[in-house]
């Protein structure tokens, strides 16, 4: 998170918590108040519970945890709750639908997963809040794409031109090929 922050300039760092299923909360506010340390009082901090709460249980959590000033929480509840979950989705195929529905709810919306391939459509949208820059998702198409982003003061840049502009490295992806 450190180096996303101060060394990538990336003004937001996203957590996971939730993962025991609220037998451990205190756990998940030792990490968060860490993370914030880590982060320092110019960067926000988002967390991601992964519907591991009830809704009470979220809100309760939330309260505990206000003096860290957390900006976004994910999925606090499962995404089988639809009438109190966050909204946060990606899939191309659907996301006009998505986020005209949002903005006509006054609901913001987060970009997850494949930043480099949904930084265009992202930047498009005009209730579009952030993308998420998960180390796995950014070091695997760092990896196996030419023409990946790099983000400038925390900000990512598509191009104007036409097309996401990745190019597959093939000979990166040979080593994982099953058949």
């Amino acid at each position: 998170m450190g180096g996303w922050v101060h060394g990538q300039g990336i003004p937001r760092a996203k957590m996971k918590i939730g993962g025991s299923f609220d037998t451990r909360e205190g756990r998940d506010v030792d990490r968060m108040r860490h993370a914030c340390d880590i982060v320092g009082p110019d960067a926000a901090l988002f967390v991601d519970a992964n519907g591991a709460y009830t809704a009470k249980q979220a809100v309760r959590f939330m309260w505990k945890v206000r003096e860290l000033d957390i900006s976004w929480l994910e999925e606090p509840v499962s995404s089988d709750n639809l009438a109190r979950l966050c909204l946060e989705v990606w899939r191309h195929q659907r996301w006009l639908r998505i986020t005209t529905l949002a903005a006509a709810c006054n609901l913001e919306i987060s970009g997850d997963c494949a930043p480099h391939m949904s930084v265009h459509a992202a930047a498009a949208t005009p209730n579009f809040r952030h993308l998420e820059w998960f180390h796995d998702h950014v070091r695997i198409e760092n990896m196996f794409f030419e023409g990946c982003l790099n983000p400038q003061c925390g900000m990512l840049r598509p191009s104007t031109k036409p097309g996401n502009r990745l190019a597959i490295r093939t000979g990166a992806l040979e080593k994982y090929r099953v058949a």
